[in-house]
């Protein structure tokens, strides 16, 4: 064993262990001139009863490796044979085993697997192509290791072998079970095919997170395990894992052009499962004018839009592409344009929070619009509307939320008007009464910036709209939100970003109230009062507990519940972080002074 600090061959320093498995282990060491970092892998007789077996499993692991040059294979620098030892000196890999993320994740997503399917196929057909040709035997997670880079490496080359045409079967039986082609232990031979298998079930487990080495041992089709995979990665890792050799793909050149097409085999897989869907729309509607559309036809018209629909909004979810993702939902919504599934699908993908793009809105209204165009004109929020009101109401305020403040410019509160006024609407569900007074008030404010707030002064005297007092009034409705201690955080949230908003209005048009509304400053600072409480002398923050025993009967509301005299900012410091509150404490004290210079600014002019 070698221990931290040694030094070998007067090379190399031991650093630490890197890991220990079956009868060896790994070193991480370090080049005392070079002063590279390398793996040295290390099997010692004492201990081990099948040492020279071993040894010899070790010597060719290197001498196959030491003849192959690719990004995807380690390099091996030395091999130092010692009485009762042997190391093997190689290139370190930074990273982790496909095991180790395996361990921390459950599973790896679609888009991701599919690129290191790519790599595998690409290395795999590398040391097919060899001469003689090098049989890898034992791909698992535990034996790739992805760099931080992306890239693969794969490790291990104790069970690889030379092909040898000549052989009718293996010498012995090698590989791990669950990943292990059949014929590694029926007694024929392994050649391309069977690592073929053993990629195809190392895919399953990244994309399943289900070990083919627990009973029963099999591949199942992916899409029992999530309906949302990719149909055509399906057909892939099924093919790749055919029990008869002769039914997978031949070699890694077949696999590595059906991996890299799988997006055209889907489309074609879309073309056909919209064909299917509409036989049997069209029979459903041809059985009902017959009076013959029995319950049993209604549900496999329904599971089978169903699955559809599951399958176009995980592909959109997974789809790295815009276009590639814009597809799948326009599919989605011309089968079901009123499912609840797509539209929070659409919410989750393009209106993060604060997040939401000009290009993600635009994007995102494109697959509103064509997929209305695919439906016979009608436009899907229309359809929405009309058969799912729920989910409409829903949608629209959340949308507004995105265009309002998470977008974050005069531009976006403009275009969240329509969709808070729909979402205000009784009509509209899916929102709690609270939200749904909130649309309004919200609709109200974006109307005033696409009236006179964006429009210039009215010197006139003849202007009709809504001015700064019912600018000032509306942004005191919506400023009287409750938060008490037993809020949600969802409640907390909705009262931090209108405490944000009233605060960045106030300041912003502090002089406007004032001069054009006629509003007193104790009325503006009364309303930044219910936020933050400071004290005026000092600047400092009032002594929540000190008002608190001065509060009186007379402080209630009409209801009988509290007012929130003191600023809401003490409860909101329970439920957001701290350089949030501290935003927020900053923006109502800029009112605060912004409201007291326009207040002395108009004084000493007269006004």
């Amino acid at each position: 064993m070698l221990t931290a600090g040694e030094i070998v061959d007067g090379k190399y320093i031991i650093i630490s262990v890197l890991g220990r498995g079956g009868m060896s282990t790994v070193y991480l060491s370090r080049h005392v001139t070079l002063g590279k970092e390398r793996a040295i892998k290390e099997i010692c007789r004492e201990g081990c009863s099948c040492y020279e077996w071993l040894r010899q499993r070790l010597i060719r692991e290197a001498n196959i490796l030491k003849e192959l040059d690719h990004p995807n294979l380690p390099e091996i620098i030395d091999i130092i044979v010692k009485k009762d030892s042997l190391l093997i000196i190689m290139e370190y890999i930074p990273g982790h085993t496909l095991k180790e993320l395996l361990d921390k994740y459950g599973r790896i997503d679609e888009s991701t697997v599919i690129e290191w399917g790519r790599q595998l196929c690409e290395v795999l057909l590398y040391l097919h192509t060899r001469t003689p040709p090098v049989i890898y035997r034992d791909l698992k997670p535990s034996n790739v290791i992805i760099k931080p880079d992306g890239k693969i490496v794969l490790i291990d080359f104790g069970t690889a072998r030379e092909y040898r045409e000549t052989d009718e079967e293996d010498t012995i039986c090698l590989g791990t079970r669950g990943y292990a082609a059949p014929e590694q232990y029926g007694g024929d031979q392994s050649d391309e095919r069977t690592d073929i298998y053993c990629m195809g079930a190392t895919l399953y487990h990244l994309l399943t997170g289900r070990s083919p080495e627990q009973p029963p041992y099999q591949i199942c089709p992916i899409r029992r395990w999530d309906p949302g995979f990719s149909p055509a990665l399906e057909e892939f890792i099924l093919t790749c894992t055919r029990p008869n050799p002769a039914e997978r793909y031949q070699n890694c050149q077949e696999a590595g052009y059906a991996i890299e097409h799988l997006e055209e085999s889907t489309k074609i897989y879309r073309r056909k499962e919209k064909k299917k869907i509409c036989f049997f729309l069209c029979l459903a509607a041809g059985m009902a004018i017959s009076g013959f559309l029995s319950l049993f036809c209604r549900n496999i018209i329904r599971d089978i839009i169903r699955d559809a629909i599951v399958v176009y909004v995980r592909q959109a979810e997974r789809a790295s592409d815009s276009d590639v993702r814009a597809e799948n939902y326009i599919e989605a919504l011309e089968i079901s344009p009123a499912n609840s599934m797509i539209y929070e699908s659409l919410l989750k993908q393009y209106v993060k929070v604060n997040d939401f793009t000009v290009k993600e809105a635009a994007e995102l209204m494109n697959i509103l619009e064509m997929a209305g165009k695919g439906g016979g004109g009608t436009p899907v929020l229309e359809i929405l509307r009309q058969k799912n009101p729920e989910t409409y109401g829903a949608f629209c305020y959340h949308i507004g939320i995105g265009y309002f403040f998470y977008m974050n410019t005069i531009e976006g509160k403009k275009a969240a008007q329509v969709w808070f006024e729909d979402a205000a609407r009784k009509l509209s569900g899916g929102i709690e009464e609270a939200q749904r007074k909130r649309a309004y008030l919200y609709a109200r404010i974006c109307s005033y910036y696409n009236t006179f707030l964006t429009s210039g002064e009215d010197r006139s005297g003849e202007q009709q709209e809504p001015g700064y007092v019912d600018f000032f009034n509306t942004l005191s409705s919506l400023n009287d939100i409750t938060l008490r201690e037993s809020s949600s955080s969802s409640q907390a949230a909705a009262a931090y970003m209108v405490s944000v908003e009233v605060a960045v209005e106030l300041a912003g048009f502090a002089v406007q109230f004032q001069k054009e509304g006629r509003i007193s400053s104790e009325r503006i600072q009364k309303e930044l009062d219910k936020i933050y409480v400071i004290r005026e002398e000092t600047g400092e923050e009032a002594d929540w507990g000190e008002r608190n025993e001065k509060q009186t009967e007379e402080s209630k509301a009409a209801d009988g519940s509290e007012k929130n005299y003191f600023g809401r900012i003490d409860i909101l410091e329970k439920f957001r972080a701290k350089e949030e509150i501290d935003n927020l404490k900053n923006l109502v004290i800029d009112a605060g002074r912004k409201n007291a210079l326009a207040a002395m600014a108009l004084k000493q002019g007269g006004g």
